[in-house]
């Protein structure tokens, strides 16, 4: 049986820009997007690396109001017998689970900080994001 351990959980990088002269009812009417990205470093020993980007915008037609980004990354441990199938599973959907309340975190309270509303992050189903990426590529399994 394989089981997962948290090493640590590291914040690699992170930006936060707001306009200058932001009229506030603009946020009523803006365009908030998010993006995801997972990405892995797996070795040969025991110990991989799930890093996660989270980008948020809001805009008002081609106007950015806020734009910010976070790079979280943890590093775990397998234990016991390898198992590849439950390795790439982790990476994919467990790993980012775990780092994603970070980021939902850092949005929230940095808006704050920046006399803004704050900026809550809907929860993601990691689970469903693989399965569509899956869909999308092609490969069901």
């Amino acid at each position: 049986m394989t089981t997962f351990k948290i090493k640590s959980i590291l914040t690699l990088e992170n930006h936060f820009k707001r306009i200058g002269n932001l009229n506030f009812e603009d946020l009523d009417n803006a365009v908030s997007n998010m993006n995801i990205e997972i990405e892995k470093h797996v070795t040969e020993g025991d110990e991989f690396t799930v890093f996660l980007t989270v980008t948020v915008d809001q805009k008002l037609e081609d106007t950015i109001l806020v734009e910010g980004s976070i790079i979280t990354a943890g590093v775990f441990q397998m234990e016991g017998t390898r198992d590849e199938t439950a390795l790439e599973n982790f990476t994919k959907i467990n790993g980012p689970a775990i780092l994603f309340p970070f980021a939902r975190e850092y949005f929230q309270s940095t808006s704050i900080k920046c006399l803004l509303p704050p900026i809550i992050l809907p929860p993601v189903n990691f689970v469903e994001k693989d399965r569509a990426e899956r869909e999308k590529a092609g490969n069901t399994n």
